[in-house]
């Protein structure tokens, strides 16, 4: 045994921190009172798995951080990969917060994770690390992703040198960013109504929603029509596909034209896209039956 200072196991209500004592208090949240080694943080809290965030009592103002999972080198080298493969998309960001946040619990839908299949080739908690910041720099609003999830952000100000946030108790509270970061006018946008609009068998969602940001043209109604991705080919395929079909022989009238469109589209796209999942299946199977023959 030692004299030193020992680890308090409790058995009732926690007691005010006594130095002279010697006995270290156990373990509190952060956002704790007494909680004696983060005596400047007033709350704390998960945003989505692996994120926090934390508002910091700082010289008589408050500050607000987020922290994320963080990519080692590999890590950070396939994420790499994984951008410069999306580079040439077209792909839609959320115009809301409660877009961003079902964008973020849904994950990549299916055409997305064959790709990301094809180009990660390690563990399942790297996976997890690159997959999210993947969807927050391709799918969502980048750095402000993990804003835009947080519920207790009310609004924000863009008046001084950087971005404030006032949340449901703490305000004004600055964080890290200036004040045009991408997709500021849409963190804190709120979504009023949804629906969708019929188009040949599809339907188109349209979403209006109202900007809550602060020293912007804010408080304005939108309105706005979200059609589906394009992933990298897609729009050279769609060209080729209309040429395909301009070109079409036509025995007669016809009597349907959309049908005769639509039939003709799915023959030829379904053609295409089987080639491709071909090419790429055996693109990655070329690769990982590679052996290294060099002693």
């Amino acid at each position: 045994m030692t004299d030193g200072p020992s680890l308090e196991i409790p058995t009732g209500p926690q007691e005010t921190y006594d130095r002279d004592s010697g006995i270290v208090p156990p373990p509190l949240p952060p956002d704790d009172p007494e909680a004696w080694y983060a005596p400047d943080i007033c709350e704390q809290y998960e945003l989505h798995p692996g994120v926090v965030a934390t508002i910091r009592d700082c010289d008589k103002a408050f500050e607000y951080e987020v922290r994320e999972p963080m990519l080692s080198s590999s890590d950070a080298t396939a994420l790499a990969d994984i951008k410069c493969h999306f580079s040439d998309a077209n792909l839609t960001r959320p115009l809301t917060r409660e877009g961003t946040v079902e964008r973020m619990a849904a994950g990549f839908d299916p055409k997305y994770q064959q790709v990301l299949d094809r180009l990660l080739q390690c563990s399942s908690a790297a996976r997890r690390r690159i997959t999210y910041h993947a969807l927050r720099e391709l799918r969502c609003l980048r750095d402000l992703t993990p804003l835009a999830l947080d519920d207790r952000i009310e609004v924000a100000d863009v008046a001084e040198d950087r971005l404030t946030v006032h949340t449901e108790d703490y305000a004004p509270a600055k964080t890290k960013f200036e004040t045009d970061p991408s997709y500021l006018d849409r963190f804190v946008s709120e979504r009023l109504t949804t629906y969708t609009v019929s188009f040949q068998e599809f339907e188109i969602p349209v979403v209006i929603y109202r900007e809550n940001l602060l020293g912007r043209d804010t408080f304005t109604t939108k309105y706005a029509v979200q059609e589906p991705d394009l992933l990298p080919g897609d729009e050279n395929l769609i060209e080729e596909c209309k040429d395909r079909i301009w070109e079409s022989n036509v025995d007669g009238l016809v009597d349907d034209r959309n049908a005769f469109v639509r039939d003709r589209a799915r023959t030829f796209l379904s053609r295409q896209l089987t080639a491709r999942r071909t090419r790429a299946t055996t693109t990655v199977w070329s690769s990982s039956s590679s052996v290294d023959t060099r002693s």
